[in-house]
């Protein structure tokens, strides 16, 4: 099973069930209910909603599917074209995204064509490290959610984790502190892990993402294998880093 950002699985729910002696079904209608409302009405408060949702929980096909559908705001539809290209991505369609977004478009969507750029190998690791380093230098760039995000999972990937969490850390967006909890268990460190999920859950404590992060710090600390998504078995699949939302690992496109 290769992991390419967010998986919602089976096993995912047995071990929500284990960790915290609640049945399964719970966590099914749990993962999609935020702030005590239904999904209906974040639906309606937030027509990204479901995208994201799905996003995080790796249907990325239906995010490729609802998103056509959506009427938005400038803001609101350069986030949802980030996510498209980003499921892309997820799914290996590595030149889609490279020929679809120009080099006009939003900085957002830019960072999202450059991690194509680097899992392909269609631009080399010194150049997209060049690039993140001038995006990150420059006042314009270094606030966009997205250019973050990418600079951190880029970094992550690289083993570079000092400098991925320079780039999330202290954030409060909810992706990229699942960010920062992923590569503090790369790193070992399940007590900053467990820390930043409870800074997670001081935001959202029913977010998907908060769900998802509790599960990882929870396997880590029932197995000891922290680090261990290299090493295989459910552990290491579940902890497998959104890092890249595609993967660059070794004899892998």
């Amino acid at each position: 099973l290769q992991v390419h950002g967010f998986v919602f699985c089976s096993q995912l729910l047995h071990h929500l069930a284990k960790f915290g002696n609640i049945s399964a079904s719970y966590y099914k209608t749990k993962l999609f209910v935020q702030a005590g409302e239904s999904p209906v009405v974040q639906a309606m408060a937030d027509l990204l909603f479901n995208v994201r949702n799905s996003f995080y929980l790796g249907a990325y096909n239906t995010v490729i599917n609802e998103a056509a559908d959506l009427d938005l705001s400038e803001a609101d539809a350069i986030e949802r074209d980030c996510f498209v290209y980003r499921s892309y991505i997820a799914l290996g369609s590595y030149d889609l995204v490279i020929s679809e977004i120009r080099d006009s478009a939003a900085t957002g969507l830019l960072a999202v064509k450059l991690q194509a750029q680097y899992l392909s190998g269609r631009k080399s690791k010194e150049d997209v490290l060049a690039t993140l380093q001038d995006w990150l230098s420059d006042s314009a760039c270094n606030r966009n959610t997205t250019v973050l995000l990418v600079a951190g999972m880029i970094h992550a990937q690289e083993g570079n984790y000092p400098e991925a969490l320079k780039c999330c850390h202290g954030n409060t967006n909810l992706e990229m502190q699942a960010l920062c909890v992923q590569v503090y268990l790369k790193m070992d460190r399940p007590d900053k892990a467990e820390q930043q999920v409870k800074t997670m859950s001081g935001i959202d404590d029913d977010a998907t993402l908060t769900q998802l992060a509790t599960a990882w710090v929870g396997q880590a600390l029932v197995s000891g294998s922290c680090g261990c998504a290299s090493q295989g078995g459910e552990v290491g699949v579940e902890l497998k880093l959104l890092i890249s939302n595609g993967n660059k690992e070794e004899g892998e496109e």
